[in-house]
């Protein structure tokens, strides 16, 4: 008697087996596609702060120009920010026009466009205004 509840039981031990793996491998999986989401939203933060800073770069140098060298019109970036190389395919533009007819007062915006993951087109802008130093 005590032979057939032993056999009958080992059927169940390899169940119970077969559900701990496929508890242990779903988590497994669940990490593993944790990590991977993780490791994307760092990189898009990564990215994110390098533009940024290439474009703190290109505004501060335009401050630094003399008033009469704001040329109205769409120019390339004028700074160099190394870190840029980073970014697939980065494209700055710099417009520079005058505000709101005062002629001592130009509205500068700086943008930048490059491609992120999944080759999705992400553009950033900064728009500030500069004044004619007396």
């Amino acid at each position: 008697m005590k032979k057939c509840r032993h056999r009958r039981n080992r059927g169940i031990g390899h169940l119970e087996l077969l559900c701990a793996l496929f508890v242990v491998t779903v988590g497994a999986f669940g990490a593993i596609q944790m990590h991977m989401l993780s490791m994307d939203s760092t990189k898009a933060v990564n990215e994110y702060a390098i533009a940024l800073r290439a474009l703190n770069n290109e505004m501060e140098t335009l401050r630094a120009l003399p008033f009469s060298a704001l040329e109205d019109g769409s120019h390339p970036f004028k700074s160099e920010t190394p870190e840029l190389e980073r970014l697939v395919r980065p494209a700055g533009t710099c417009v520079i026009k005058e505000y709101a007819g005062v002629p001592d007062l130009k509205e500068v915006q700086v943008s930048l466009r490059w491609t992120g993951a999944h080759g999705r087109r992400i553009e950033k802008h900064l728009t500030t205004l500069i004044a004619k130093k007396r």
